[in-house]
């Protein structure tokens, strides 16, 4: 067999990894999946070894970015059930704050992580106008491919102007912390349905995993949120009169997606 064969067959077992959101980054496993991912990364592109007080500290890191910051946001790339690539941050005074981007190296050079930013960017778009980072010296080129600017000439800080027209990745996004813009939308349009209200505190308290779908001009016109029990299954509403079929759907899709993470919070 040739070495095109093999590449093919590569090529597609990537086209095969998913981009699903990280409702909830404490459930188990989950920070030990990043540091593994990220200590491999390090080894191979800057042989970097991680030590015990390496694993502490990145550790903490991540454990006290989630209780200081309520808007997170973090994706993993998934091939099968195994993460192998993922990104994190949260956002603060509508600039959206990328702290983690690392992809196992085995999966590198096949558009992860072009794909893992791309979905961090777009479930900002509530909360965010910029998005910032520090890069490292290899990931620079990375990042201005992705249209992220130096603050200043040879500066590893870069910066992004985030614009919703702009942005890509489909009309289904994730909403990590429901703000008031979108518990404003998500609750005319269960009233329009004559549906039970949504109770947006509980889904900020308990990080349940919602999405909303966008139409062309990013105004929200659909919702799912996740079922925990019986009592409370999965909920999608859709704006009266808009492709309720074809958004249920969609939205449906996306929920089902994430079910074995959000079943394994429990």
């Amino acid at each position: 067999m040739t070495n095109n064969y093999f590449c093919t067959k590569l090529n597609g077992a990537m086209n095969n990894i998913k981009i699903l959101p990280i409702f909830n980054q404490s459930a188990p496993n989950v920070w030990e999946d990043f540091i593994y991912i990220r200590g491999l990364s390090m080894d191979y592109v800057y042989d970097y070894h991680f030590n015990v007080e390496d694993y502490v500290l990145a550790l903490d890191d991540f454990r006290d970015t989630w209780r200081h910051n309520s808007m997170n946001f973090a994706f993993g790339a998934y091939d099968g059930m195994n993460m192998v690539g993922f990104i994190r941050g949260y956002c603060n005074d509508r600039t959206a704050q990328i702290d983690n981007l690392y992809v196992l190296p085995k999966y590198m050079r096949h558009g992860i992580g072009g794909r893992l930013l791309a979905a961090a960017q777009r479930s900002v778009i509530f909360d965010a106008d910029y998005a910032e980072l520090v890069s490292l010296l290899h990931a620079q080129e990375f990042y201005a491919r992705n249209n992220f600017t130096p603050v200043s000439r040879g500066s590893n800080r870069f910066y992004k102007t985030l614009s919703r027209s702009s942005l890509t990745g489909g009309n289904v996004v994730p909403v990590f912390y429901p703000n008031a813009t979108v518990a404003r939308a998500v609750r005319a349009i269960a009233i329009k349905n004559n549906a039970e209200p949504v109770d947006i505190r509980k889904i900020r308290t308990q990080r349940t995993p919602m999405f909303v779908y966008l139409d062309a001009e990013s105004k929200i016109r659909g919702f799912g949120v996740a079922g925990d029990t019986d009592k409370a299954p999965t909920r999608i509403q859709v704006d009266q009169n808009y492709m309720t079929r074809y958004v249920s759907m969609c939205l449906g899709a996306k929920l089902s997606a994430v079910a074995h993470l959000h079943n394994n919070d429990r």
